[in-house]
C-alpha cells in the first residue's frame, strides 16, 4: 500500500501495481463519495488502507486542502456494494456513488445533484467564491 500526497489530494494506492482493464474501467468504474472533517477522513483513510492493499478497494483519495473534506473510494460498479458495506462497516454513511467517466449516468441519479452542492461547498470553505470560480474553470 502507498500514500501520495498533492497540495490538494492524498491517494491511497496498491503498493504493487494492479492490471485493470482500461475499456472496463472506462465503462465501469466509480466511487463513493464520503463528506465530513478532515480528522474523519484521515481516520478512514488509517483504516481503508488494508482493503486497498487486499484488492477489496481499488483506492481511495481525500480532499486535505481544508477542514471540510471529502473522500472518494474507488470501485467497478460490479462491486459497489461490496464496497459501500466495507465503508458501513467503518462507521461512514457515503452521500453519494458516481461514475468516473460516465458524465450522463450520473446526472440521471437523484443524489448526483446532493454531492454536487456538496463538493461546491468543499470549493467555498477552502479557497473562497473568486478562488473556487479559478478552480472550476482551471479543471475544465
Amino acid at each position: 500500500m502507498a500514500i501520495r500526497k498533492t497540495p490538494i489530494w492524498t491517494w491511497i494506492i496498491p503498493g504493487e501495481p494492479r492490471a485493470e482493464d482500461e475499456a472496463e474501467w472506462f465503462e465501469r468504474g466509480g466511487k463513493w463519495l464520503v463528506y465530513g472533517g478532515l480528522s474523519e477522513m484521515e481516520a478512514l483513510a488509517e483504516r481503508i488502507e488494508g482493503y486497498v492493499e487486499a484488492g477489496e478497494v481499488v483506492s481511495a483519495k481525500y480532499w486535505n486542502a481544508s477542514e471540510t473534506s471529502a473522500m472518494c473510494i474507488y470501485s467497478l460498479d460490479r462491486d459497489r456494494r461490496q464496497t459501500l458495506s466495507i465503508i458501513r462497516r467503518m462507521g461512514f454513511e457515503p452521500t453519494a456513488w458516481e461514475y468516473d467517466y460516465g458524465r450522463c449516468r450520473n446526472w440521471r441519479r437523484p443524489s448526483f445533484l446532493l454531492s454536487a452542492l456538496y463538493k461546491l461547498r468543499i470549493l467555498l470553505r477552502t479557497f473562497g467564491p473568486i478562488g473556487a470560480l479559478r478552480f472550476i474553470f482551471s479543471a475544465l
